[in-house]
């Protein structure tokens, strides 16, 4: 239908009134279903165009979240790196701690290795230099002797006066059976300390050169303690001892070999 006719072509096309007025409302219902066709295309407009800006508004909110999750999965993957670099700096720490633990114990065990073998050497020229210290002592004690007895004795034995004598004694098997008996006897009596000190050391030593010599005809010292009872077997009491009873003092070592040949000890019974 044409919406577009003139006033004079409307009228001049329909003469009578009542088609002129059918067609009038022909004309404005066309018109108003038009109007209303144009009113639904600009409202549907109106909404597709709100709806296409709902729509970039969440396509540019999606867009603002995706860049923050790659933000934070950015920040994510800082923190993996720093994590695993810790990681790796506490495990480093860790090696070189354990490294230098190792170094420091190492260090150690040698250290103790130098201490041992510096107590082994000073042991070693302790043994070797005591020869010679006890030599020394027993001389200062020998030229201290008041006792006429022992150093007549000492000079029958040596047959010299030459202190010199004395140190080699004991290289002699029959010299140190002779003074072994003379030091029993003579501790088993009245003895003054100095003249004790000087025969129970200078006896000792004579064994040790004897060893000394003799490397397989050792002597050793029996075994006896203060505490056990008396074995005349193996040593001999004092004159002031009891009869029998448990050792209050063993005032001489004794000293046995394997061939049973025995210097029997000197003890106390009180």
């Amino acid at each position: 239908m044409d919406y577009n006719l003139s006033l004079n072509e409307l009228f001049s096309n329909y003469t009578d009134s009542l088609e002129l007025k059918k067609k009038i409302c022909e004309i404005a219902e066309s018109v108003a279903n038009k109007k209303i066709d144009e009113f639904k295309r600009e409202q549907g407009s109106k909404e597709i165009g709100e709806l296409k800006e709902k729509i970039q508004g969440l396509e540019n909110t999606i867009k603002e979240k995706k860049d923050e999750i790659e933000r934070i999965n950015g920040e994510m993957g800082n923190k993996d790196n720093e994590i695993t670099s810790l990681k790796n700096i506490i495990e480093q720490n860790n090696s070189d701690s354990d490294s230098k633990i190792n170094q420091l114990k190492e260090d150690l065990n040698k250290e103790n290795d130098k201490f041992k073998n510096i107590e082994q050497e000073k042991k070693a020229l302790e043994d070797k230099y005591k020869p010679l210290s006890d030599i020394a002592n027993i001389m200062d004690k020998y030229n201290d002797l008041d006792d006429e007895r022992v150093k007549n004795f000492l000079y029958e034995l040596v047959k010299t006066d030459d202190s010199r004598a004395l140190i080699y004694c004991g290289a002699d098997e029959n010299n140190i059976k002779q003074l072994s008996q003379f030091v029993i006897d003579k501790l088993r009596g009245e003895c003054d300390l100095t003249t004790s000190e000087f025969l129970k050391q200078y006896f000792e030593y004579c064994i040790q050169v004897y060893n000394f010599k003799n490397p397989n005809r050792k002597y050793s010292k029996t075994s006896i303690s203060v505490g056990d009872e008396y074995d005349s077997s193996i040593a001999v009491k004092t004159k002031e001892s009891k009869a029998s009873g448990n050792i209050s003092e063993v005032i001489l070592e004794g000293y046995i070999r394997k061939d049973d040949e025995l210097f029997k000890a000197v003890v106390s019974i009180l």
